[in-house]
Parts: C-alpha cells; sequence; structure tokens
C-alpha cells in the first residue's frame, strides 16, 4: 500500500523518537486472503496474534481496489491466548479498501488472549476487526478469549455477523468502558458519548449467543439460543441497541437462595416473541412465598405479548409488565399446590406431599428440589414420581409374577402340536417354543396403571417313568419392557 512500519520502541515507555504508520504514503495494496485449515494453530506470547490479515491502502485510489480486500477463512481451530493477543487480527483500512470477510467452519474453536499489554493497549479478542469499510463475520464455530472479548469490530464500517455456532463473551464495538477512577457522572458521559453502535447480529437457528457483560450492537435478532450474563453464573447484560427476540430461547439464571437473576438492560427496543426459560442455580431452603424481580429493562420500550415462558409446575413462574420498559418475573415455589396434586394418583401425590413437608422444615435435598422445580408439565412430573417411588419395583414384580406363572403352566404337558414341537410321541416330547405376551393393568386413584410387553424363548422336554409318572423340564429367556 502506502508503506509505513514501525521506528524505535514502542512499548509503556514509548517517547517521541517512535512512528508507527505510513505517514500519508502512496501506493496500491493488494488483496489479501488467508486459509487455515489445520487440526490446530496456537501461540501463546503476548501480543502475538493467531492469524494477522493486514491491508493498508496508500494514498491515491479513489475507488475500491476490489470487492474484497480481505479475506480469512478458519476451518481449523487458532487459539493466542497471550496477554493483549487476538486468534483472528483483521485490518482493512486506507484508500482502496474494499470489505472484509471473515468465515469459521463448524470445527474450529476460535480462542483470543488476555487482558491488555499496557495501560490504553487493547484487550485481546478471538476475533479483531478494524475497517474502515463494512465486513462480515459468518461463524459456525466457537469464538471465545481469556479475556471474555469475543468479537472487536470498529473503524467506521458495518460488521454484519450471523452465527450458527457458538460465542462466548462481549461483543465490542465502539463501545467504551466506564474508567474506574472517573466519577459516576464522567464515566457515563464517556459511554453516552461514543459512536452508535456500526455491529449487527443475526443469531441463527442452532446459534449460540453466551453473553457477556456487554453486547455493543445496532441489532440483535434471534432464532436460536442466547443466555444473559452467560450461563450458569449470576450476572447481567447490556445491549447498547435493539433487541429483536422472535424464536429460539431466550435464558435467565435465578437463585432461588439469594431471590436474585441476571438482568438484560437494553438501550433500544426490545421485541419478545420466542421463548423464555428460567434456570434455577439454587432452590430456597425455606419457602418464602411470592418473589418477583425484574428480568428486562429497555428504554426503548418493552412488548412481550407474544413471550411463551416455560414453565414449572412447582414453581408456576408468571411474566408481568411492570411498566412500558420493564418485565418481571414471579414464582412461587410450592411441591404440593392444590393444581399438581389434582393431576396426580394418591401415591404420587402423597410422595410429593412428603417433599414439601421436608421442604417447609427446610429439610429437602437441593438437587432433588432444583430437579422438581424444573419439572413443566404434570405428565412429566407424575413419571418423575413414579421413578422415586417404589412403586415401579412393585410393578415389576406383579409383571414378573405373572410370567412365572404361565412359564410354570407350560412345565405340566407338551405344547400343542404346531406350536414349535421339535419331537413328540405317546406323551413325551422335546421342543423349542417363542411366544411374545402383553399385559396391562389399568391405574387406580392410588396407583399408576403399566403395560408390559414381553418376548419369551422356551427349550424343554417331557419323558414318561415306568411307574406311569413323567419327568420333564425347561428353560426360558424372557426380554421385557414395562411402561407406566
Amino acid at each position: 500500500g502506502g508503506g509505513g512500519g514501525v521506528q524505535g520502541t514502542v512499548d509503556k515507555s514509548s517517547t517521541d523518537s517512535s512512528y508507527v504508520g505510513s505517514f500519508g504514503g502512496t501506493g496500491t495494496a493488494g488483496v489479501v486472503t488467508v486459509t487455515y485449515s489445520g487440526a490446530q494453530l496456537a501461540t501463546t506470547g503476548a501480543g502475538a496474534h493467531g492469524i494477522f490479515a493486514q491491508y493498508a491502502g496508500g494514498e491515491g485510489n479513489s475507488g475500491a481496489v476490489a470487492n474484497t480486500t480481505v479475506a480469512v477463512t478458519a476451518t481449523g481451530s487458532v487459539s493466542a491466548t497471550g496477554a493483549g493477543a487476538h486468534a483472528i487480527h483483521v485490518e482493512n483500512m486506507g484508500d482502496g479498501g474494499g470489505h472484509s470477510t471473515i468465515t469459521i467452519g463448524e470445527d474450529a474453536d476460535i480462542r483470543g488472549g488476555g487482558g491488555a499489554i499496557y495501560d490504553n493497549a487493547l484487550t485481546g479478542a478471538g476475533v479483531y476487526i478494524h475497517s474502515g469499510s463494512n465486513s462480515t463475520l459468518t461463524n459456525a464455530g466457537t469464538i471465545s478469549a481469556v479475556s471474555g472479548v469475543a468479537i472487536h469490530s470498529f473503524g467506521g464500517g458495518t460488521l454484519t455477523l450471523d452465527n450458527t455456532g457458538t460465542i462466548t463473551g462481549d461483543i465490542l464495538g465502539t463501545y467504551v468502558t466506564p474508567d474506574a477512577s472517573a466519577t459516576a457522572d464522567a464515566s457515563a458521559a464517556a459511554v453516552d458519548a461514543r459512536a452508535p453502535a456500526t455491529i449487527r447480529v443475526d443469531n441463527l437457528a442452532g446459534g449460540v449467543v453466551n453473553a457477556g457483560e456487554i453486547l455493543d450492537v445496532a441489532r440483535l435478532r434471534n432464532w436460536g439460543q442466547v443466555y444473559v450474563g452467560r450461563q450458569g453464573t449470576l450476572s447481567g447484560t447490556r445491549i447498547t441497541g435493539n433487541f429483536l427476540h422472535n424464536a429460539g430461547t431466550l435464558s435467565f439464571d435465578v437463585d432461588m437462595a439469594s431471590v436474585d437473576t441476571d438482568l438484560l438492560r437494553v438501550d433500544g427496543r426490545a421485541e419478545l416473541h420466542g421463548a423464555l426459560e428460567i434456570n434455577v442455580l439454587q432452590a430456597s431452603e425455606h419457602p418464602n412465598g411470592v418473589q418477583t424481580l425484574t428480568i428486562i429493562e429497555a428504554a426503548g420500550g418493552v412488548d412481550a405479548s407474544d413471550l411463551e415462558l416455560v414453565p414449572s409446575v412447582v414453581a408456576r413462574y408468571q411474566l408481568a409488565a411492570a411498566s412500558d420498559t420493564e418485565l418481571t418475573l414471579s414464582y412461587e415455589v410450592d411441591y404440593a399446590n392444590d393444581t399438581l396434586l389434582a393431576a396426580l394418583n394418591g401415591n404420587q401425590g402423597g410422595l410429593t406431599s412428603y417433599f414439601n413437608a421436608l421442604y417447609q422444615q427446610g429439610e429437602l435435598e437441593d438437587g432433588l428440589a432444583q430437579t422438581l422445580i424444573e419439572v413443566a408439565s404434570h405428565e412429566d412430573y407424575a413419571v418423575a414420581m413414579n421413578g422415586l417411588s417404589p412403586e415401579l419395583a412393585t410393578s415389576n414384580g406383579v409383571a414378573r409374577l405373572y410370567r412365572t406363572l404361565r412359564f410354570a403352566d407350560g412345565l405340566f404337558s407338551c405344547p400343542n402340536e404346531g406350536q414349535g414341537n421339535v419331537w413328540a410321541e405317546d406323551g413325551q416330547c422335546a421342543y423349542v417354543t417363542l411366544g411374545v405376551n402383553r399385559f396391562e393393568r389399568d391405574a387406580t386413584g392410588g396407583a399408576s396403571g403399566f403395560d408390559q410387553d414381553g418376548l419369551r424363548i422356551t427349550a424343554g422336554g417331557q419323558m414318561l417313568l415306568d411307574n406311569g409318572l413323567a419327568l420333564g423340564g425347561a428353560l426360558a429367556y424372557d426380554s421385557t419392557s414395562l411402561t407406566t
């Protein structure tokens, strides 16, 4: 391009004798194409990027030298875990620059490095894009970083991100992290003074966004899975633009012991049309009544009229609009609520009432409590009670008894002709038979019904003794399945 380079020492103690750049040189840069398909490309040093693709155009190019001037494709994994290192670093600046494209294959694991090497330097990222023109990032693999910054894109162009893989961490554009040493007013002013976000994200079906603290995007549209504040941790996420939850699932972690939840803050408008699910990190030890938590705040308004909440038959979740800009979640844990008991039989209801008594005393085991809270339907809850009670073993015992009686009954005579005889003569025989059976028991008010299907292969024989008695024996193989 226009030439350039580094003169002097560039580090935390750099002086005026250090220069970086082309200083307005003229020239035409060429197209940069990088394709990586190996098993693993790895660096560990500070500032040691994995893939470095740079277009640096000089002055004098009135138009783009090509439609795409930087193209990176990675179908293998790239790891750059040192401080300030990017797994994929794309630079597309200067006159004559066209689009930049990054494509990450489904088997590729892209992992960037840690924090900045020195003050005011860039933090390591999974994918770093500095482009004066528009860029596209198509991800089918995984993108993350030690620093927590999955993607960092700025420079004036718009980044369009299509995700069918997994992105874990922050997505940064022109967002400015508030200075911890500054006053609250100064920090807020620094954030609000940033340029409008230029990143547009489509999380498509099958895609997962395991969001960090900030998604600095003009728009996030979701058809896949979005975890607020990262999966399994109690925190929150800020979306600086609009959030359009068209389909798929939006997930929040809730700690019922501390009565706290993830919080999604949206600077723009939140349009919610898919599903919302609750992941319980910890159940409450004792009953604590109805609890209400704010889960979404959107400055431009919240529309949750078409939002489908994944239910809990124990916690009985409910969503409500506290205002035009705020959505709340309410719940009350009761393992023996009237609606649930009415859907169970006597044995199932008795068992869950026992669990509720333990809950009242603060003695219900936390893992079991969480498991039962996450059950979404009365039918599945009944199945869970059957699995936790001795009724399933009793049902198996009843079915086994009937199979044994049928087998014993067959020992008193040779099978009828055509039932698999190998040899038969005057009350003596040797035989092999194959049979199927089905045993059904209807449910009653106090017990579950069940269906038992079986396959039996029997081999045996009978011989007559001189005293008029008969001696016989048989072996059988049984394969059964029981459905409650």
